[in-house]
């Protein structure tokens, strides 16, 4: 059985649905038709079980043989056929038909079609996860569509790189002479203040300027981190933390006393609904008591709990009663009047418990009053199970619901005491639930940022020590401000230690106090240190070389100045012009204060400032560069034929993005669209002139194509990976079953032989026999060498010169059996026949070897992408059959031709001793030989297809 067998299940199953609910409209009132339709919903339901179990067979056979897309159709069948919907009341597909069952049994025709047509659309919905299932044919088809959608979109897209180039080049061309001016003058002055600034910030590692900056920089984040984790550490009081805790034993209390009272409410009102509907439905009153029984009893086993125990002997009496009562009217309603009172009973047990829990909430929620804190952690996790412990502090028992408390809206109250109880039951297990949920979650939250502010002032002490480290090995390091932020850095750091060892051991009050010292301290070091770099920068401003930096640097500014003049003669547009201008203002300021900065020997500050004032210089350059239009007649009209062949790209784009969508099982590719619309707007920028928008818009198209490129890509490795699935489980299949077959003619040979006892011309039936093999074997040559073609197609060297040889042998087999070969069935035709057996098993155990290592493969890879969160992570793409398998094949090949070489050596000693051959003798020698030289050429085209050099030309 196969996945199309099961889809004529899933139509047979439809169509059986539809027929019974078109019978029922015309049979509404037909008992005798009812029965006998309620028989067929009966069978289709026993047909659906055998449905699943055969999808379970085979999803399981599928898997073991590699096949894994049809596994996973099969898969995501069973899981649609289990699965209910998210609506209130959803039923499984089963369910369905077991509902339309009872319900024509009832007589309830209307509610058996309705659950008939729910199933119809279920099966429907199963048939077409089934049908996703795909040929090869099919498969090499989806390829070759894909294929072609692929070579036209990137032919699209080197298109539109051209179109780009030209568009850049036009650009290019269509600037004034003084734009170019303004843009070469823009880019050396850009230039200029790279090299200048490659200098200062030379000048000021060789000083020690840049390096003390960068330890000052730490030491702000040092100071800034300190004062987080003094900050939090302060919030986190030990006497609040032990009263959270204290809180925990009256919560408790209280979510154990809601879990027992919402136990006896929900046996209570299972009590009081099978009294109702044991009137008119006695079996299923019962069977709904025993289901609550067997509840009951499961979970007291497990929590030996004796509420669990209560409740399940209840339910056990009010079903042996009702089966006591039998068909009996007075009976029956006895048992109602028994169960309505246990039902009754229970309900106040239940209400003595929700009051127990309420005040045990109350209890909790006074123990926590005194957290009230705002700017505390502690009290602000008590504020939130406060707010949820407020819900569970209910009124007293028997008073109604409060507003807001979970109460219904008027029309909506429950109808009878047990289900009000449970209702309120409900609500009070619901309220402690959340109210211990949220004290949990804010617990473990506190303990982690313990033991998190514990290894936060761990590794600032490091820190710490690292920056006085790296002082000590400058030159500043000596000077008196330099040893004294060592001092405060190395005491910082002892402070830090001491924090982190308070607040491993919760003594938050003492890591605070700590921490404040070892604030106080960073910022001593701060202010050594920025002692220390304000006479290093005095030295450095003393300099022989620091004058000649300040004077390019001032140079410079002045050549912004007169850039700034020269962009208002240049003609740009309006926009362009205003950026220019932005640009060379920033970059002006910039070079004034590098030059402050330089002349007060702080090269390190300057260095930042003279980047910032070349990144405002490329920034001008590049307003320059876009504010090119169109000037001449030909310009303008090599921009129309620009504008002309982007309307063509769109168009083409737009329909190759449709031809996409209709084909079959393609993934959305929504890049397609999106280069259209960037190519719409690239149109439009050439129409109008825009050539810097058009080129933006240009070069994302092209990104936006080449982005669907990739999908595609993705799409082709995966329809590659099925294709070769279903390729090797059907070469695989084959190759079983050419091995079946021979071996079948293998035992009609040693038959016939056995029957000839050495007679050298066999009998007429013997004859026929014979020709009846023979014919069998040369048939199977021929699917042999159908094998050899298909698998040789996928560049299987080493399996398909196997099957070529079997087809050769087999041809020979064939011929030798026959009248051609005088009808020979002897040892020399059955070793024939041994080999091409021997061939055979070798290549079916090397296939399933293959099948199961991909099996495994994509086990891995999914485990790989559902830990990376469903990212992509495409297979590698490799032959049918790897080159490691066909090497080991190959030596296997290579290890029997010697081996059977060694043998007719042994049992030929004629052929060494240079004696007379026996001429079959010589026939099977020159087969090992061909044999070998076939190994040899394989073993040749391998080494050139791996990249490896030949023998006689690898260095010694």
């Amino acid at each position: 059985m196969h996945l199309a067998h099961l889809r004529r299940l899933a139509v047979v199953g439809c169509l059986g649905l539809a027929l019974t609910a078109a019978t029922l409209r015309a049979q509404e009132h037909n008992a005798r038709e009812r029965s006998g339709l309620a028989e067929d919903q009966a069978l289709l339901l026993r047909q659906l079980a055998r449905l699943k179990q055969t999808m379970e067979v085979l999803a399981a056979r599928y898997e073991s043989e590699g096949r894994t897309h049809a596994a996973q159709l099969l898969r995501q069948g069973l899981t649609h056929l289990n699965a209910r919907g998210t609506t209130p009341g959803a039923r499984t597909l089963e369910e369905l038909m077991a509902t339309a069952r009872e319900s024509l049994e009832s007589g309830l025709s209307a509610q058996s079609i309705e659950a008939q047509l729910e199933a119809i659309r279920a099966l429907e919905r199963l048939y077409e996860i089934l049908t996703d299932q795909r040929s090869l044919d099919q498969l090499q088809k989806s390829l070759d569509d894909l294929k072609a959608v692929q070579k036209e979109l990137a032919q699209l897209a080197d298109e539109e790189k051209q179109l780009r180039e030209e568009t850049r080049a036009l650009r290019a061309e269509s600037a004034t002479p003084e734009q170019k001016a303004l843009q070469e003058r823009l880019r050396a002055a850009a230039q200029k203040q790279a090299e200048l600034r490659a200098r200062t910030e030379q000048s000021a590692r060789q000083s020690g300027l840049h390096e003390l900056s960068e330890l000052e920089r730490a030491l702000d984040e040092l100071i800034r981190r300190e004062a987080t984790d003094r900050a939090v550490l302060e919030a986190l009081r030990r006497p609040e933390l032990e009263a959270l805790r204290a809180a925990q034993p009256a919560l408790d209390r209280a979510q154990e006393a809601a879990q027992r009272a919402d136990r006896l409410a929900r046996a209570a009102e299972e009590l009081e609904h099978a009294a109702r509907t044991q009137r008119s439905d006695p079996a299923g009153a019962q069977r709904d008591l025993e289901r609550g029984q067997e509840r009951e009893e499961r979970h007291q086993r497990v929590s030996k709990d004796p509420t669990a125990r209560r409740t399940a002997e209840a339910l056990r009496a009010a079903a042996e009663s009702l089966q006591k009562a039998g068909s009996e009217a007075a009976e029956r309603e006895q048992a109602a009047q028994q169960m309505d009172a246990a039902a009754r009973e229970l309900a106040r047990a239940a209400e003595e418990e929700r009051a127990a829990s309420a005040a045990a909430a109350r209890e909790a929620q006074r123990q926590l009053e005194a957290l009230k804190d705002p700017e505390s952690a502690a009290g602000r996790v008590a504020e939130a199970a406060r707010e949820q412990l407020a819900k569970a502090a209910a009124p007293s028992p028997g008073a109604p619901p409060e507003a807001g408390a979970g109460s219904k809206p008027p029309g909506q109250e429950p109808e009878t005491p047990a289900a009000e109880a449970l209702q309120r039951a409900v609500e009070q297990r619901q309220a402690t639930e959340a109210a211990q949920e949220a004290l949990r979650r804010g617990r473990e939250e506190l303990d982690q940022l313990q033991k998190a502010l514990s290894a936060s002032q761990s590794e600032a002490a490091r820190e710490a020590r690292r920056v006085a480290k790296n002082l000590s090995t400058l030159p500043q390091g000596a000077t008196p401000p330099g040893q004294q932020a060592e001092r405060a850095l190395e005491q910082a750091a002892e402070q830090q230690e001491a924090a982190s060892e308070a607040a491993r051991g919760e003594q938050n009050e003492a890591a605070a106090s700590a921490a404040a010292a070892a604030q106080q301290k960073l910022e001593e070091a701060r202010a050594a240190l920025q002692a220390a770099r304000a006479e290093a920068a005095k030295a450095q401003a003393q300099q022989p070389g620091q004058k000649e930096l300040e004077r390019e640097q001032q140079a410079l500014a002045k050549e912004a100045r007169e850039a700034r003049e020269a962009a208002r003669e240049a003609k740009l547009d309006a926009e362009s012009a205003q950026r220019a201008e932005q640009a060379l203002e920033q970059a002006e300021q910039a070079m004034q204060q590098a030059s402050q900065s330089l002349q007060q020997g702080q090269n390190s500050e300057a260095s930042s400032q003279q980047e910032q004032a070349r990144q405002a210089l490329e920034q001008a350059a590049e307003a320059a560069e876009q504010a090119s239009t169109p000037q001449s007649p030909e310009q303008k009209a090599r921009a129309e034929e620009l504008a002309r062949r982007q309307e063509e790209i769109k168009q083409r784009l737009l329909a190759l993005a449709e031809r996409n969508k209709q084909r079959p099982g393609a993934r959305p590719s929504p890049g397609m669209e999106q280069a259209a619309q960037s190519a719409r707007s690239a149109q439009r920028a050439l129409e109008s002139g825009d050539l810097d928008e058009a080129e933006a818009q240009e070069q994302e198209a092209e990104r936006q194509m080449r982005q669907a490129e990739r999908e595609l890509a993705q799409e082709e490795e995966q329809y590659q990976k099925l294709r070769a699935e279903e390729l090797l489980f059907k070469i695989a299949e084959e190759v079983r079953a050419l091995l079946s077959e021979h071996q079948k003619q293998m035992a009609a040979t040693l038959e016939v032989d056995q029957a000839r006892k050495g007679s050298e011309r066999p009998t007429h039936t013997q004859r026929l026999r014979l020709r009846k093999i023979s014919q069998a074997e040369t048939a199977l040559a021929a699917r042999a060498v159908e094998i050899q073609k298909a698998i040789q197609a996928e560049e299987s060297l080493v399996f398909a010169e196997m099957l070529g040889q079997i087809g050769r042998d087999l041809d020979q087999v064939g011929r030798e059996l026959g009248e051609a070969g005088e009808w020979q069935s002897g040892e020399r035709v059955q070793y024939l026949q041994q080999d091409v057996e021997r061939s055979l098993i070798w290549l079916a155990e090397a296939l399933a070897t293959e099948k199961e290592r991909r099996r495994q493969q994509n086990q891995s890879e999914q485990q790989e992408q559902d830990q990376q969160g469903g990212g992509e992570n495409q297979p590698e793409e490799e032959r049918l059959v790897p080159d490691a398998a066909e090497l080991k094949m190959l030596r296997r090949l290579e290890v029997e031709n010697l081996g059977a070489l060694d043998e007719l050596r042994t049992l030929h000693p004629e052929l060494e001793e240079g004696g007379s051959v026996d001429p079959l003798v010589l026939e099977d020698l020159g087969r090992l030989a061909h044999r070998h030289q076939r190994t040899a050429s394989l073993f040749q085209k391998f080494r050139k297809r791996l990249g490896l050099p030949d023998p006689e030309t690898t260095e010694q």
